[in-house]
């Protein structure tokens, strides 16, 4: 197992991220996921969980693309929309956030260090989460629910209010949410306009 994360520990997927940084985006990756993978590499591990997402160039190259066509192609669009679903294209912990897992939030700010202010960078081509901290992700995508009150415990239990308190009146995270709830709006009236013409 040793020979084969030294094989593999500094390895991109198409998604730009690591074995590390798969651990973000896996959604039955637990504490025990993590702690296992960093002891098999400690120095390695800890420097690659603050090491965000970095496309491989092909496929950065066919973000570039996509992103550029997504307004008059929606195929492009769709694809744009996978990889910005999948993940923020940040952190360890922008994706552990991004995917409401507290488990993982708490091993990496708390028992490893990871900052929590640190704001997610634009690897995935205008995805809504860049620019964010780790919280105002949380805040964006888990507003009024138990995993956004649970985090906010979190980080203030380990001094970390101070990001509670600028996510609330952050630009950056107003201007997400007034984007996100814009698309959400696009996307009602799209469904609208095809259950109208089934109906017809």
């Amino acid at each position: 197992r040793q020979g084969a994360v030294e094989k593999l520990k500094d390895k991109r997927c198409m998604l730009g991220v690591t074995a590390l940084g798969y651990v973000g985006i896996n959604l039955d990756a637990t504490v025990e996921t993590l702690t296992e993978l960093v002891k098999l590499d400690p120095e390695f591990f800890k420097k690659d969980m603050h090491v965000p997402a970095k496309l491989p160039r092909t496929m950065g190259a066919m973000m570039s693309v996509w992103s550029a066509l997504s307004g008059v192609s929606s195929s492009c669009a769709g694809m744009v929309k996978v990889f910005h679903f999948c993940g923020t294209g940040g952190t360890v912990l922008h994706d552990a956030c991004w995917w409401g897992n507290l488990e993982l939030i708490q091993a990496l700010i708390v028992n490893l260090g990871v900052s929590p202010t640190t704001p997610c960078p634009d690897t995935l081509r205008g995805h809504i989460a860049a620019g964010l901290t780790p919280y105002e992700i949380v805040l964006l995508r888990w507003r009024g629910t138990a995993i956004q009150e649970l985090a906010k415990a979190l980080f203030e239990a380990n001094g970390h209010g101070a990001a509670v308190e600028q996510a609330s009146s952050s630009k950056q995270y107003a201007a997400a949410a007034a984007k996100l709830q814009r698309q959400c709006a696009a996307t009602g009236k799209s469904k609208g306009k095809k259950l109208s013409k089934a109906a017809d």
